[in-house]
């Protein structure tokens, strides 16, 4: 389950967000990452039943509602190198897809190609 919450949509942005600020209050991450109400709410509490941020509610004087300011969690903390592994396998992935390109064309031989590449692009 844990793996499948740090793949939910939004989870990367806001546990970034929240590890970029100490503490930020709901409409504050949706402003910031642009989400539906609804959709962050959803996220919001599934990263809290997994421990990943904390909440604490605030309700001021002049306030009907409390304020919800959200942070991130030590294990969300550290929850942020899964992104940085998933990134190191991309850049593995990307660096092996470009050496094979690189094997095809040299193995297409000098007969076919007459070893000349012509790219253009239109704007």
């Amino acid at each position: 389950m844990f793996l499948k919450v740090l793949s939910e949509k939004y989870s990367k942005e806001i546990l970034l967000l929240l590890n970029e600020n100490d503490e930020l209050y709901f409409n504050q991450i949706q402003k910031e990452i642009d989400v539906y109400k609804s959709n962050l709410s959803r996220t919001l509490n599934k990263l809290l039943e997994a421990r990943l941020i904390d909440k604490k509610e605030e309700i001021g004087s002049n306030r009907k509602v409390a304020k919800s300011y959200y942070k991130l969690t030590e294990l969300g903390r550290r929850s942020l190198k899964f992104y940085d592994l998933e990134n190191e396998l991309l850049n593995m992935k990307n660096a092996e897809e470009k050496e094979n390109i690189k094997i095809h064309i040299e193995n297409v031989g000098d007969n076919s190609l007459n070893n000349s590449f012509n790219f253009s692009s239109k704007k």
